[in-house]
């Protein structure tokens, strides 16, 4: 599309769509592909929003200091973002729960 953005050679996001996200949740997408730094981060598949392609909802840390919930799909090989947002509370629980796991606790 026109409207996309590859970022590192690795991710890609619609302009448009970034604009919105960072109106409504205050975190832009370049942002949110910081969370597959992290090796503890967490993938949920999305099986509700999943009905044209497979999507998947990764909660992710942003150097040690940023909890994200982020929405991806893979589109001709790259990681599309879709949309990204602080965790709720819920979420930020499985996030914690699942590093308990990794570490053996």
């Amino acid at each position: 599309m026109r409207d996309d953005i590859v970022f590192q050679g690795q991710f890609i996001w619609s302009r448009r769509k970034e604009k919105l996200n960072i109106k409504k949740h205050k975190v832009s997408f370049e942002t949110a592909c910081r969370i597959f730094n992290d090796l503890g981060l967490y993938e949920i598949y999305d099986e509700a929003n999943s009905v044209n392609e497979d999507r998947y909802n990764i909660i992710g840390n942003v150097d040690g200091c940023l909890l994200l919930f982020v929405t991806i799909t893979d589109r001709d090989g790259l990681i599309r973002i879709i949309s990204a947002r602080k965790t709720d509370t819920s979420e930020w629980s499985e996030y914690y729960e699942n590093i308990k796991k990794l570490q053996g606790n």
